[in-house]
């Protein structure tokens, strides 16, 4: 982080190594240099052991940690004696008893998932359990017994799973799969044979039974077999998501698991599920082929996922027979039914997407699509048909009449001088509603305290469509309460319902996905909430935002947006990445492997490191949360530096061949336990500015690199080395880094590692963004010879950074300093991908009281320090979400410079990598709300405000004028020829 000199002396004296060099990122990724019996020492080691009897084979995983059973070769899993999820089991493998809680359904989930099999996987999760003891940190503890396939399996309750076939006694034949929420289920069949049958298939809680035998409960989506039999049936393997988007949601508010059960055959005894009657719309008047057709080739996700159709070898895609993305649709491959709700741009995206190409893959998201019906999880269903390339189908485009001639944006709302989002040039589907009158109720009175009441109200998110509240507690009349947007403008006034013993619940609006301010409209607003940490007095806030998203990297081919920060609410895993999912942060860095982490007294060293490493936690969170890593290596002992201070920091080895030794022990490891990632990237130095940050000589900085360079090659050939990460924005940074490159670091670099921390009147001004950026990148690749890709590894806005705000309206009103907040943190992520950029990493999570205002969400703690138990959102929070999911997925395709002669108004271009779908993003920082023109070469677009909110808009003779404002603006749907104006971006080196 970019520290002034004068707060830099100060915190170097009074912080441990750990907090210097991770000041707000992983913060209590290690407690080893600090001894601690703080809340942070119990999230700091989450550890998964496996343990085995001549008979037991038992395993323990911390909450959000994998359990693994395996039997030894030709075995199955025929008993499990003992399965407790909650408070710490008691005893030892084969004999152990429940701790003080335990989760009811403990032992069927687990019976369920791994009776019959070699080996069985289960999250430790409240998703899959429930959470039988709210607030504490939980464990799953298995004791199993494998022998030969005859199996003990529990008597089931009498409800049978409905089937599409009678369901057969547990065999030797049957594959089942049990998967959280928002995991996957893949059901895979042994080489040369393909799914014939769905034997069951339940979403819901979990069920009971075994594997041949799961037997539903009263919470099961009636549209789960057909579900998972349009998925399935006639492959050789199939994923399904576990997921509301895919099955509706049958228990809202319970977490709930999808059960799998499948036969495996041979391609010709495949079952073949009833049809519903009415087909699915298609580009011509074909006839949809029958679903026994073996040329169909029909995917299914949930949203946010990804389709991917694939045809046998030597073919192309000819024909897409149905396309529809919307709720799930109903009948099977070859005759997919769509419902009501269904995107009307589906077919024709799709055939943009995939016709003539062998393969392709289209992203389940609105923002490919729109939404079709708001608040309704959706899921993408595609049916295809292979053959050659000469018999590809043309698609017809759809008659759209031109509307009667009207002005491209209606005469808009005089705009205030507070940069106000304006409304889109057609009425969006999911418009807020005109706001009611007050409600009526007695004046407030008594004594109260409030707090939000939903899925997850320690960070204040709430997905869209969920239910949230308003609660009160105490005694007297309840207050009156309304809800403001981010303009402070009021949406909704909440009505109190008695809920018994002094409590009341205000039904919160979640429908628009947006950042909302809760205020009293009656007494004294501080005194009835009053601030607390970094949160203002008067008021609570909330963010509605879509899902988490479990998979930010889709499958880590992708990366752009990353965090610093972390949080440590109740149950947090070690690397306290509890937000991460609902911004899509596609990147977080560690310093778990550095030298000063690993070793921090000399005497113990070896004995230090080796039990850190023997009890990592980190490797099972990052695979399963599909983020990637940067492995932060710049901590060094201070045993091993020459330091005057008392701290490591800005140091260099005393000892070269130390620094050797210690990567040619570390770096095996980290490439053997993060094998599950295309490529590794390390970061070697933290801000070594010249005269406050790096105390050595430019010879052994050089030194240090070469080394590191070379002994991270040696072991992982395609790592990517980044450095040297100095921070500043403009002349300072011109000369420090200037003279590294002359110095010949660039040799031993594979990318740019950058703190740019620009102020905001930086960031919005093109002659100092476009040109620093652009010098910067050209000394880069003159030294090096060719594209070098940059990464920003830290930026953001404190209260320094949006004091130097030159002309910028940051405090025209009470709320503009929030917008523009946001507006500096997601303009420069949105300009550094338009600059070629790999990587923009957010600063930071929460605010801490020694630099105010740097985090996205406001810390909700007494302490108002690192790593806060709750935090609450600011505008920021919403708004990043939905660039980052433009982002992640992207590439840079360029900027229309000054449109219309507006030089202080930004257009910018980007290119999904999947999909193929462009998106335009619109906003005016300056406080003129400019009206521009762009082309569009199409006859609509999906226009979306800065958090995601979209309706479709016309736009005739393919021309699209819009009023902008400084909060950003999203189109999708242009053609690729509405781009020939473009200033393309520079190369990315990648």
């Amino acid at each position: 982080m970019f520290i002034k000199l004068s707060k830099l002396v100060s915190l170097a004296t009074a912080l441990p190594m750990t907090m210097m060099i991770m000041s707000c990122g992983a913060r209590f990724s290690s407690n080893m240099n600090q001894g601690s019996s703080t809340s942070a020492s119990s999230a700091t080691y989450r550890k998964i052991m496996a343990t085995a009897t001549s008979a037991d084979i038992c395993a323990t995983a911390d909450e959000y940690i994998s359990v693994n059973n395996t039997c030894p070769d030709g075995q199955v899993i025929t008993q499990v004696k003992y399965a407790s999820y909650g408070a710490a089991a008691n005893g030892s493998c084969g004999s152990y008893t429940a701790g003080s809680c335990n989760a009811d359904n403990t032992l069927s989930v687990v019976q369920a998932a791994c009776l019959g099999q070699s080996s069985c996987n289960i999250n430790a999760n409240n998703g899959v359990f429930g959470d039988p003891c709210p607030g504490t940190a939980k464990v799953l503890t298995v004791d199993v017994v494998c022998g030969s396939s005859s199996v003990t399996t529990p008597a089931p309750t009498p409800v049978p799973v409905p089937t599409a076939t009678p369901a057969p006694s547990p065999t030797s034949a049957d594959i089942c799969s049990v998967a959280a929420e928002h995991s996957n289920v893949s059901s895979t069949c042994p080489a040369g044979q393909v799914i014939t049958n769905i034997v069951s298939a339940t979403y819901g809680t979990a069920p009971t039974g075994s594997c041949g035998a799961f037997v539903a409960t009263s919470c099961n989506a009636a549209n789960t077999l057909s579900v998972v039999q349009n998925a399935c049936l006639g492959k050789s393997s199939c994923n399904v998501s576990a997921d509301n988007g895919v099955f509706g949601d049958p228990c809202s508010g319970t977490q709930k698991v999808l059960a799998v059960d499948v036969l495996c055959g041979s391609s010709s005894s495949v079952a073949t599920p009833t049809p519903a009657p009415v087909p699915v719309p298609t580009a011509t008047a074909t006839p949809a082929p029958s679903p026994t057709s073996s040329a169909d080739i029909c995917s299914v996700a949930a949203e946010h996922s990804n389709v991917s159709s694939t045809c046998p070898a030597g073919q192309v895609i000819t024909k897409i027979v149905s396309a529809t993305y919307g709720t799930a649709p109903t009948g099977s491959c070859g005759a997919f039914v769509a419902t009501s709700c269904n995107a009307a741009n589906t077919l024709s995206v799709v055939q943009n997407a995939c016709l003539g190409k062998s393969s392709c893959n289209v992203s389940a998201d609105n923002g490919v699509f729109g939404d079709p019906c708001s608040g309704t999880q959706k899921v993408l269903a595609i049916d295809v048909l292979c053959g050659s390339s000469s018999s590809v189908a043309t698609p017809t485009p759809a008659p759209t009449p031109l509307p009667t001639p009207v002005p491209a944006t209606p005469t808009p709302t005089p705009v205030p001088a507070t940069p106000t989002p304006v409304p889109p040039s057609s009425t969006p589907p999911s418009a807020p509603a005109p706001v009611p009158a007050p409600v009526s109720q007695p004046p407030g009175s008594g004594s109260w305290t409030f707090d939000l009441d939903s899925n997850h109200n320690t960070f204040g998110m709430v997905a869209i469509g969920d239910a949230a509240y308003l609660v009160a507690s105490g005694s007297g009349n309840p207050y009156a309460f309304s809800v403001n947007d981010e303009n402070q403008k009021i949406i909704a006034y909440l009505t109190p319902v008695n809920q018994g013993n002094g409590t009341y619940r205000y039904a919160l609006p979640t429908s628009r996905y947006g950042y909302f301010e809760i205020r009293p409209t009656e007494g004294n607003a501080s005194s009835l909430i009053p601030g607390i940490g970094s949160r203002p007095a008067g008021l609570l806030t909330y963010a509605v935002t879509q899902a988490p998203d479990t998979n930010p990297t889709n499958d880590f081919q992708d990366e752009f947006a990353a965090i610093q920060g972390t949080t440590l609410e109740p149950g947090a895993n070690a690397l306290g990445t509890g937000t991460f999912p609902w911004l899509g942060y596609t990147t977080y860095g560690t310093g778990y492997y550095s030298w000063g982490e690993c070793e921090p007294n000399q005497a113990t060293a070896a004995t230090d490191c080796a039990n850190a490493l023997a009890n990592d936690p980190n490797p099972a969170i990052y695979q399963n949360s599909k983020i990637n890593p940067i492995f932060y290596m710049n901590s060094l002992p201070l045993w091993a530096v020459n330091s005057s201070n008392g701290s490591a920091f800005s140091y260099p080895p005393k000892d070269m061949s130390q620094w050797q030794a210690y990567l040619d022990y570390v770096i095996p490891k980290i490439v053997s336990r993060y094998s599950f990632l295309p490529t590794r990237k390390y970061q070697i130095t933290w801000e070594p500015n010249q005269g406050w940050g790096w105390q050595g000589t430019d010879a052994q900085m050089l030194q240090l690199y070469q080394i590191a360079y070379t002994e991270i090659h040696k072991y992982d050939p395609n790592a990517v080395v980044m450095g040297p990460t100095i921070t500043g924005f403009g002349p300072e940074m011109n000369t420090q880094f200037t003279n590294y490159l002359n110095e010949g670091i660039s040799n031993y670099l594979d990318a740019i590692a950058w703190h740019p921390y620009p102020s905001l009147d930086q960031i919005f001004q093109p002659t100092q963004e476009d040109v620093w950026i652009g010098q910067f990148r050209g000394f880069a690749n003159q030294a090096k010879g060719k594209v070098m890709p940059f990464y920003a590894t830290e930026s953001g806005m404190s209260d320094y950074e949006m004091s130097l705000s030159g002309s910028l309206p940051v405090n025209a009103s009470p709320a503009s300093f929030n917008i523009y907040h946001a507006l500096g943190n997601v303009g420069m992520a949105l300009l550094e991908k338009k600059d070629g950029f790999a990587m923009h990493e957010y600063f930071y999570t929460a605010d801490y009281s020694a630099q105010p205002h740097y985090g996205l969400f406001y810390n909700c703690t007494s302490a108002y320090t690192y790593g806060p138990s709750k935090t609450s959102p600011k505008v920021d929070v919403p708004m990043i979400r939905q660039a980052n999911i433009i982002l992640n997925h992207s590439n840079a395709m360029g900027q229309l410079v000054a449109p219309g002669g507006n030089a202080g108004v930004y257009v910018l271009y980007y290119q999904n990598k999947h999909s193929g779908v462009y998106t335009v993003a619109l906003f005016d920082p300056t406080g003129a709300n400019a009206t521009v023109t762009i082309p569009t070469g199409v006859s609509s677009v999906t226009l979306m405000d800065a958090f995601g909110n979209a309706s479709t808009v016309n736009t005739p003779n393919g021309v699209l004028t819009l009023k902008l404002s400084a909060e950003p603006q999203y189109v999708q749907g242009i053609s690729s020829g509405a781009l020939s104006a473009v200033t393309p971006s520079p190369a990315t080196g990648l």
